[in-house]
Parts: structure tokens; C-alpha cells; sequence
């Protein structure tokens, strides 16, 4: 019932990509929960979206808070998995914090990709950070630095979130032209692996 309305509340106010987002974080989740059930499948999201569009539900000021306070709840919880020992848990919360663009979530995002341990956790927060566009400096200049990752997987993951803020960027815009330039530059850097160098000259030959 709780993951029903919050899908509705996602809908609702962030919309259906950010739904989309939600349950295909679900729909991946690879650990069981607590009491060892692994998660229900994920709802059909036309049929919800559908059901929102001829039926908005009738929120109130109380339905508004509780949701606001489970948003929260989910944002704490996924913070406090990016600090448990097993890499499976910091995984998955990781991935859960793309469902939440908050200010918190980023920051915890932006952590993640700097200083865990494990690649696949930097990666996993790396192609988290997609869902935060527009990306504020900070995680442009981490994404940029993760271009340099002893991972390929962190790389591939940094560089396909920064074009996903370059497509929805004006090409006249400074932040863009910035951007553009300091690819450009890492392009030439010997910490890229050939897939990532690859990948990267072909996203700015797109661009041009």
C-alpha cells in the first residue's frame, strides 16, 4: 500500500520519468529485505499513470505530509546503507537515492563516488546522479574526476550521466561550453580506458 501511494505521489508531482526511475530501482533490487522476503514485483506504470491522469487522487494537507515524511524516511535509509560494511547494501543504496533528487541525496551520491572503496558502488552512484539533472557544480566536477576511476565501469557510468545534462543543456549556455571544453580535455587523459575514450570522442563528435 505504501509503495502504491508513493508512486501516485511521484507521479503526481515529479512525474512519470522519476516513477520510472523509482520501480526500476525496484524492479533491480538484488538483496532481500530484512525479514528475507525478496521485494513484490513492480507495479504497471501506464495503469497508473492512467489511473492519476482521470482520477487525480484527493490529497490533503495530512496525505501530502506523510508522504513528505516516507520520501524522507526512504532518503535516511539509503544514506545509512551507503555506510553499512556490505558493499551489496551500499549498492543498493546507492541506486535507491536515484528515486529522491534531494539536496541530501546528492551530497550522499557525491560521497559515494569520491571515496567508497568498492567500484561497484562508485558506479552505481555515478549512473545514480543521472537523476538529478540539472547537476549542480559539485557533481560535475566529481563526474569529471570519476572520468579517471581505476574502474571502466565508473567511467562509462560518470560519462553517460554527463551527456544525459548535456542533452538537456542550451548548446549556447556557458555551463555547456564549460562542460564541452573540459570533455574535450579529458579526452586526451591516459587514465581512460579505450572504451571510455572512445565512447567519450564519439559523444563530442555527436555534440558538435
Amino acid at each position: 500500500m505504501r509503495v502504491f501511494k508513493r508512486l501516485l505521489f511521484l507521479i503526481v508531482f515529479l512525474g512519470l520519468p522519476a516513477v520510472f526511475l523509482y520501480t526500476h530501482r525496484l524492479s533491480d533490487q538484488a538483496l532481500t529485505t530484512q525479514a528475507g522476503n525478496t521485494p513484490m514485483p513492480p507495479p504497471d506504470l501506464r495503469l497508473l499513470y492512467d489511473q492519476a491522469q482521470q482520477s487525480p487522487p484527493g490529497l490533503t494537507i495530512e496525505n501530502l505530509q506523510e508522504e513528505e515524511h516516507i520520501f524522507n524516511e526512504q532518503v535516511a535509509t539509503a544514506r545509512q546503507w551507503l555506510d553499512d560494511k556490505d558493499t551489496r547494501r551500499r549498492i543498493a543504496g546507492a541506486e535507491q537515492l536515484g528515486a529522491y533528487p534531494t539536496a541530501e541525496a546528492e551530497i550522499a551520491l557525491n560521497d559515494a563516488l569520491i571515496f567508497d572503496s568498492e567500484a561497484k558502488v562508485r558506479a552505481a552512484a555515478a549512473l545514480s546522479l543521472a537523476g538529478f539533472l540539472p547537476l549542480d557544480e559539485m557533481s560535475i566536477k566529481n563526474l569529471l574526476a570519476a572520468l579517471g576511476d581505476s574502474s571502466q565501469d565508473v567511467q562509462l557510468n560518470a560519462l553517460h550521466t554527463l551527456n544525459r545534462y548535456l542533452l538537456k543543456q542550451e548548446a549556447n549556455t556557458l555551463a555547456y561550453q564549460q562542460l564541452i571544453s573540459a570533455l574535450t580535455q579529458k579526452a586526451k587523459a591516459k587514465e581512460l580506458t579505450g572504451t571510455t575514450r572512445q565512447s567519450l570522442e564519439g559523444l563530442l563528435l555527436d555534440l558538435k
